[in-house]
């Protein structure tokens, strides 16, 4: 119990009133008794706290030893106190109580036990909501940590299936002999890469910021294709301060160009966002070959799992990601919630 501060000082205010209380009902029926009730509520607030010492020590007992020893503790307590509280009040002697029977020790002593049952019954009701709002923290810490955790993993799912691809085709540009082509991914993949590995994947970047990022990655596949991929971009002017998660469409667009790649005659990708109905609507639509893709498998690819955990962890059900194949096209489709910033 003394591990909650707020609990110490509900402790320390609740004597400090029935001190204040007592002290005021002497005064009423025209007595002046602050001495004893001063140092009453002073004694019964050190041997309750003992009480909650006691509680804190008996913790890991079974629970029918806990409660029985704590009741006993209770009650010798509460005959303590009442007694005390009699001699500090000039109600009776040291003397006359040492010298008496135990009837007189007990005699009144109900009202001594009733507040203390009354102490133990608000004071443990508060230690339970502190413990409970504790765990609900604990998890909810939990919950965070895990979260991010499963978004780093994300994270390194996505980067190298890009960067190996990067690489082998400058690779291939170097023994080419295309020196300019490779200088030139290698600045784009550079400032790429530095900007992904900064972000912080919990966090939300405007539209425009994920579209330029996006522009170094287009680049950098346009290059790696020769210029054959053709990507057209629709963004309402409202949707370019809409937060977003970062890199979300990145891993979308790498799909969408390897399956317009795996095309013998179209090779045309549309990205366009608009506002609906306070939702932020992406899509993405490409070409794809019917001999090279399997309808049964339209929506397993790792880029579409992946953007569809991150959207469930950052915002459960309030976002989605759908997919559909129309009239020779595939259509990925992004729903998130409206956000914007300025």
């Amino acid at each position: 119990m003394l591990q909650y501060p707020l609990l110490l000082i509900a402790h320390l205010i609740g004597w400090a009133l029935y001190g204040l209380f007592e002290h005021i009902s002497h005064l009423v029926y025209g007595s002046n008794h602050w001495f004893g009730s001063f140092f009453s509520a002073l004694i019964g607030c050190l041997l309750t706290g003992v009480l909650g010492i006691i509680f804190d020590k008996i913790k890991e007992f079974q629970q029918i030893l806990r409660t029985l020893l704590l009741i006993s503790f209770a009650l010798v307590i509460s005959l303590f106190w009442h007694n005390i509280s009699r001699i500090l009040h000039d109600r009776i002697s040291y003397q006359s109580l040492i010298n008496s029977s135990l009837d007189v020790w007990f005699s009144g002593g109900s009202y001594s036990v009733l507040l203390i049952a009354a102490w133990c019954g608000l004071s443990f009701s508060l230690l339970f909501y502190l413990q409970n709002q504790q765990k609900q923290k604990e998890l909810l810490l939990l919950s965070v940590q895990t979260k991010e955790a499963q978004l780093q993993s994300l994270r390194y799912q996505l980067n190298p299936h890009f960067l190996f691809n990067v690489l082998n085709s400058i690779d291939v540009a170097v023994q080419e002999k295309n020196t300019d082509i490779a200088h030139s991914m290698l600045l784009k993949l550079s400032r790429f890469l530095r900007t992904t590995l900064e972000l912080d994947y919990s966090d939300k970047v405007r539209l425009s910021d994920e579209m330029s990022l996006l522009s170094d990655f287009i680049e950098i596949e346009q290059q790696r294709y020769q210029g054959k991929i053709s990507i057209n971009k629709q963004v309402d002017l409202q949707c370019e301060n809409a937060f977003i998660p970062p890199l979300i469409l990145q891993p979308l667009i790498e799909n969408a160009i390897k399956f317009s790649w795996q095309n013998k005659y179209e090779k045309y990708i549309e990205l366009s966002c608009h506002k609906v109905s306070e939702k932020l609507i992406i899509k993405i639509t490409n070409p794809i070959s019917r001999e090279k893709y399997n309808v049964k498998n339209k929506g397993v690819g790792i880029g579409l799992k992946n953007t569809a955990s991150r959207l469930s962890m950052l915002y459960g059900t309030k976002a989605h990601v759908t997919s559909i194949t129309e009239s020779e096209r595939f259509i990925v489709t992004l729903e998130l919630p409206w956000e914007e910033g300025f």
